[in-house]
């Protein structure tokens, strides 16, 4: 099964614009669901419908099937990407009903644009199946937007969005070590003939019983970001010298390529590694795991949070296994995207209690 990214659109900076109001309304303790968060946005008139804004386009939408209210399903997909950046939790009781996080309150804050720039690239990196609250169908084990940046690079810097589908979208379970490479040497097998680009993306649309545009409109959003301003990995080009007439190219940037080197040089943990510590291990990396991405953000106060870490590490005999004498900066752990309610609480109350405190 072919990975699947929801389609709300392209526009990034809208889809975390769009968040920033949820935030204001909501916060952090109050649970909401999907009409709720219509509501607000019909009322900062920034969704529409049947060529309404405000008020009008929510009766225009409204169908007693639900699966017919185009603003309820449009909802329901940034829902589901805001799931996979950690901004928002499900509920325990309902799927559908949702509650904000504090990594989510990071990048609703008005702050340094650098640094909110900086977060929403960790959110990207950090989004890794299978986690708890995020689920697609036939994928096992994946962390996306690393090996996009790294395929890209072994690709002379540059990738088509078909080659991009036929090499990373059929990836199931990415534990191979060698496994981009032998995707690489596949697009290098084709590059260059347009027809049997087409051919490739064919197979891998009937594979998974949908149509070769179905896979290309599931790359809208992780095309849309990598160009977006806030993270800049890489830029559209048109090139001629690679098939047969002028394509449509992502080359990568300058940070898209000092962003896989430093993922490179840090430890990359699943989580069946975090699955495999004791609860106080647990609880341990999750307060790691908060630090490190704040403070690669640039938020540079998580630094001494860090240090006070870094002083308890030896009373973690289960995490210093795991992480070996490895930095904790330098530390890839998501634990808004990748780690249990309970566990993300444990690591709240001993963040609370030893280190923003101490």
């Amino acid at each position: 099964m072919a990975l699947r990214f929801p389609n709300p659109g392209s526009n990034f900076k809208r889809m975390v614009n769009t968040y920033g109001l949820l935030y204001e309304e909501f916060g952090e303790d109050t649970i909401y669901d999907l009409d709720d968060a219509t509501e607000v946005l019909v009322d900062h008139y920034q969704v529409s419908s049947s060529g309404a804004v405000g008020q009008q386009a929510a009766e225009r939408s409204y169908q007693e099937d639900r699966s017919r209210d185009s603003l309820y399903n449009q909802l329901k997909m940034y829902s589901e990407l805001y799931r996979m950046l950690g901004w928002i939790h499900p509920s325990a009781e309902k799927k559908l009903l949702f509650r904000n996080t504090l990594i989510g309150q990071w990048v609703s804050k008005e702050d340094s644009e650098d640094r909110v720039s900086g977060l929403l690239q960790e959110c990207l990196l950090g989004i890794a199946f299978p986690n708890p609250n995020t689920e697609n169908k036939g994928v096992k084990r994946l962390r996306f937007f690393p090996h996009l940046l790294d395929f890209m690079e072994k690709l002379d810097g540059i990738a088509h969005r078909d080659e991009i589908i036929v090499g990373l979208y059929t990836i199931s379970d990415d534990s191979k070590s060698d496994l981009i490479s032998q995707k690489v040497d596949q697009v290098r097998n084709f590059r260059g003939d347009k027809s049997e680009r087409k051919a490739a993306l064919e197979v891998v649309a009937d594979k998974n019983d949908v149509q070769p545009n179905t896979l290309q409109n599931y790359t809208r959003f992780p095309l849309g970001v990598i160009k977006a301003d806030y993270v800049d990995w890489a830029e559209p080009e048109y090139i001629s010298d690679v098939y047969e007439n002028s394509t449509k190219f992502y080359v990568l940037t300058e940070n898209g390529r000092n962003s896989i080197r430093r993922f490179r040089e840090g430890i990359d943990v699943r989580s069946e590694d975090f699955e495999r510590l004791s609860w106080r291990g647990k609880a341990y990396l999750v307060c790691v795991g908060y630090a490190a991405i704040l403070l690669r953000a640039g938020y540079k106060v998580f630094s001494d949070d860090l240090i006070k870490l870094e002083d308890m590490r030896d009373e973690y005999s289960t995490v210093e296994e795991l992480l070996g004498d490895t930095s904790l900066r330098k530390v890839y752990f998501s634990p808004y995207q990748q780690a249990s309610h309970d566990a993300i609480r444990q690591g709240e109350a001993l963040y609370n209690a030893e280190i923003a405190q101490a």
